[in-house]
Formats: C-alpha cells, structure tokens, sequence
C-alpha cells in the first residue's frame, strides 16, 4: 500500500509545470512526491485515479503543462478538485481575458493611427496637388503674357 499524503499546497504555483501524473494526483489532493516510486501501484488500487489518468493521459497533447492549465482542463472534465486549483484555473481564465481585452485595446489603437495617418496624408496629397496647381496656373498666365 502506498503511503498518501495530502498536498502543501505552498509548494504548488499556477505556472510550475507539471506531468499529467502530478496534474491527476493534486487534482485528487495527493502529494505527487509519495507517489514518486510506486504509481503503478496506486493506479491498480485506485480506480478515480487510474480513470482520471486514463483521461488526462489521452486529452494532454504534450507530456506536461502549467499547473493552471491543467486545473482547467481538469474542471472541463467535471472532475472535483481541491479548491487551491479550482482558483489556480479561475486565474488562469481573467488571465486570459485580460490579455484578450489588452490585444483587442491596442487592435482598436492601430486602427485609429492608420485612420489618422491615411487622413493626413489625404490632406497632404491634396496640399501637394493644390499648390501644383496653383504653379501651373500661375506658370501658365505668365507664359501667355
């Protein structure tokens, strides 16, 4: 039998990296330390966590992410975890939408520049063809004189 020991989770911050077996275990409240040397021993004597691995295992593209994106993940699951991760992935979630409100705002100030800018240069083409004109003209009577 494997010794579990519930989670400090001082230790654990939202952007460490973790491995889908460190990501099922403290989504489960387990130290992944106790199982360091004997998971495959806890897979057989725990069917939530050999499913939940079974899970993650198939749904994890890479063979590790933040801790954040794996509490995320691991709420998309409908699985229950601990509240530390619940709040890690909340995080992750303002995070994200903050960046997308930060892209959208500087998105929205390039396109008021080129706005300006492509005025501007309006008004300047059209002082350039004013004055041409003028010249032209003026050219053109003294020429005729």
């Amino acid at each position: 039998m494997v010794h579990i020991r519930r989670v400090i989770w001082e230790m654990w911050t939202p952007d460490i990296v973790v491995t889908t077996l460190e990501g099922v275990a403290l989504s489960m409240d387990i130290d992944p330390e106790c199982l360091r040397y004997h998971w495959e021993d806890f897979l057989d004597q725990s069917f939530e966590f050999n499913k939940r691995h079974h899970v993650a295992s198939r749904s994890i593209e890479t063979l590790e992410v933040s801790l954040a994106k794996f509490a995320a993940m691991a709420l998309s699951w409908g699985w229950k975890i601990p509240s530390q991760m619940t709040a890690m992935a909340a995080n992750l979630s303002a995070d994200a939408k903050s960046v997308a409100t930060g892209i959208k705002k500087s998105q929205n100030q390039s396109e008021a520049a080129i706005e300006r800018h492509s005025k501007l240069r309006e008004r300047t083409l059209a002082a350039v063809l004013a004055t041409i004109a003028t010249a032209d003209r003026e050219g053109y009577i003294r020429s005729t004189d």
